[in-house]
């Protein structure tokens, strides 16, 4: 990232992945709400640091749909969320 973060992503903090990890859609997790994600369960070294982030992760058994091209975001419906 060449600019500033926005504003509303500045505090967040970012776990760096190898290009292999991306390209086997490590970071297509689903957010569940702000301290839960679904991750594949073969996505062992990002899980971890996840939850060193005292995030809970459910692990899924989801590494088929990937060699396709599609992760579990991806396999999901968007979904609306009211501000709280």
């Amino acid at each position: 990232i060449k600019s500033e973060l926005p504003k509303s992503i500045r505090d967040w903090t970012f776990i760096d992945v190898t290009p292999k990890e991306a390209a086997s859609l490590g970071c297509n997790g689903l957010p569940l709400n702000p301290e839960t994600t679904l991750i594949g369960a073969q996505h062992k070294r990002i899980i971890k640091e996840v939850r060193a982030h005292k995030h809970e992760v459910i692990e899924v058994p989801y590494s088929v749909p990937s060699f396709m091209g599609g992760g579990l975001r991806c396999s999901s419906q968007p979904i609306v969320r009211e501000r709280v």
